[in-house]
């Protein structure tokens, strides 16, 4: 581990600190660390995983944004629930196949360090609801 490494980890806790917190400083640490875990996994060689992060970071873009102009939500409740079995079936199939396309990508078009490893955790992290 490196020290940039490092930090984006400590940024990390932070940043999950102020979301325990409902404060907006999660965005903007947030996206540094995204962006320091960008270089990271660029450093690393695992490209599916870089390009996840840039991902990431237009999403904290957009929380941040939305948390400073969006409605004002009254309801502090989460909403949680299970997948159905049709959902699970589509998010393994998605998982599999993106799993396959982006480890083959990667492995002809790029030096990248473990491609099936690094399209697996692209593609779970990818899906968080398959239908």
């Amino acid at each position: 581990m490196n020290y940039l490494e490092l930090i984006a980890a400590v940024l990390g806790l932070i940043s999950v600190f102020f979301v325990v917190r409902r404060n907006v400083w999660a965005f903007p640490i947030g996206i540094v660390m995204v962006a320091l875990y960008t270089v990271v996994f660029y450093e690393a060689r695992f490209y599916a995983d870089m390009g996840l992060q840039v991902i990431y970071v237009i999403m904290q873009i957009q929380g941040w944004y939305l948390w400073l102009h969006g409605a004002k939500a009254t309801d502090n409740r989460i909403a949680i629930r299970r997948l159905q079995r049709r959902q699970w079936v589509v998010t393994i199939l998605l998982v599999v196949l993106g799993t396959a396309l982006a480890g083959y990508l990667l492995q002809t078009y790029t030096k990248a360090a473990l491609p099936y490893v690094d399209a697996f955790t692209t593609a779970v992290s990818s899906w968080r609801n398959g239908g």
